[in-house]
């Protein structure tokens, strides 16, 4: 049994809420307001708190932010209309496990209690990966010691156990399919994880694919098909470069997030489904929403929650850390016994660019690797002759036009303290500033 309160101003949705968790078992407090709502959380032992966002008075996120600050035990769920979801992603960046819009239907209500009760230990447990990650820099497969990196972790972390849809936005080689197991991983789902790139998909199959078929549905179609939503029931379905899929079949895609419903292709019996959607892509989907490539509607739904992956050259001061972790890999694929990697080595890596993000510095040493010899040490010489070449290259800096002057002043400041071996006296120097100065830029930019 669980202490519940229900903080709901209309009386009619707030007794239905109570009878129906009381049947369940709980225990149940009920209020119209946020203040009250306070006062018996202070007064009374309560477990979980279901709130109403749009509130008489002190609204549903300031409720949300005291229970954060001075209950953290306390597991918040907000409830909300269709036209408050962007506050409902708020809430669960305030803390908040995750959000039920209305109308509410009771089944759902109890069944997300119910995994809240059974997955508690395992919220603990994300806590506890999220807390060794800020002292180790390794996240579920991923390394990241600055704050775009970190702030990625605990995204993660806050939304894995909801039921929230999710976007990942990055460029190519970032990571995204990590990101997205990760959130899979640390959800509370039973079934499986299952990525689907929609480049990779023939064009002419795409519905049979992800939808599925009947026997005959088409031509060739001599055996039934689940499709990949189907078999990814009770699990994650991940779509990788969402921007590809065609908008002949968005709107189906669409009616499967909203209503959790699928039709396999030459077949008219609707299957129910209950997955998490988590999408990524690297194209621009709000200049294609406006070119009428893609639809609005579909775009808004599956952006609930939305991630960025930086590229690596926002956050150059992991590569030292992943070139020790992918020599690591590639030693044991290969057999090789590889000591390390040299200082002039690390120099050379941190002057790329690196267009292809982690997956082309990944690809580099392992390349490095295959090429270095038993007990060595990389060195410049093991590397690929485009990124010798970047070496040579060290003093210019690639500017686009529109760049914000933050962003050109950190990309200055990294490429100096590169130059002169991390040196912060010659670096300030160079760039006619004070020690004291260049301190705070590189406190400010998380250098």
């Amino acid at each position: 049994m669980n202490n519940i309160l229900i903080i709901e101003d209309e009386k009619g949705a707030r007794l239905a809420l109570a009878k129906a968790l009381e049947k369940a078992g709980h225990k149940i407090f009920q209020t119209e307001s946020g203040e009250k709502g306070i006062e018996i959380i202070h007064n009374e032992n309560i477990d979980i708190v279901l709130c109403d966002i749009k509130l008489p008075g002190q609204d549903g996120l300031e409720v949300l932010k005291q229970i954060h600050e001075h209950h953290s035990s306390i597991e918040v769920i907000m409830m909300t209309a269709f036209g408050t979801v962007e506050k409902a992603v708020r809430a669960i960046k305030l803390g908040a496990l995750d959000f039920l819009e209305k109308p509410l239907e009771i089944d759902v209500v109890r069944k997300l209690i119910d995994s809240l009760v059974k997955t508690r230990p395992k919220r603990a447990h994300q806590q506890d990966l999220l807390s060794k990650a800020k002292e180790n820099k390794y996240f579920e497969g991923m390394i990241g010691t600055g704050p775009a990196m970190q702030e990625v972790f605990e995204t993660i972390v806050r939304v894995a156990s909801s039921r929230a849809t999710v976007l990942i936005r990055g460029e190519t080689g970032t990571g995204k399919e990590l990101v997205a197991k990760a959130i899979h991983k640390l959800s509370n789902r039973e079934g499986a994880f299952m990525a689907v790139n929609l480049t990779a998909l023939n064009e002419n199959l795409y519905e049979s694919e992800l939808f599925g078929h009947v026997k005959g549905a088409f031509t060739n179609a001599h055996a039934p098909r689940k499709g990949r939503i189907l078999e990814a029931d009770k699990g994650t379905f991940f779509m990788d470069e969402l921007g590809e899929i065609p908008k002949s079949l968005q709107v189906k895609l669409l009616r499967v997030i909203e209503q959790k419903i699928v039709e396999r292709v030459g077949e008219n019996i609707p299957q129910r489904v209950d997955l998490r959607f988590v999408a990524a892509t690297h194209v621009d989907l709000e200049q294609a929403v406006k070119e009428g490539e893609f639809r609005e509607d579909l775009y808004y739904r599956l952006k609930v929650i939305e991630i960025h992956l930086p590229p690596l050259r926002e956050h150059k001061e992991d590569i030292p850390e992943l070139v020790n972790l992918f020599i690591e890999r590639y030693s044991k694929e290969n057999a090789r016994q590889i000591k390390g990697v040299s200082q002039e080595a690390l120099d050379l890596l941190y002057n790329h660019d690196w267009p292809g993000n982690v997956r082309e510095l990944e690809r580099s040493v392992e390349g490095a690797v295959v090429i270095a010899q038993d007990g060595e040490i990389l060195q410049p010489e093991h590397f690929d002759k485009k990124i010798q070449e970047a070496e040579e290259k060290g003093n210019t800096i690639t500017i686009q036009a529109g760049t914000p002057m933050k962003e050109i002043e950190k990309k200055v400041i990294i490429k100096t303290l590169a130059q002169t071996n991390g040196n912060k006296t010659k670096t300030a120097e160079l760039l006619g500033i004070g020690t004291r100065t260049l301190y705070r830029k590189i406190e400010e930019y998380g250098l």
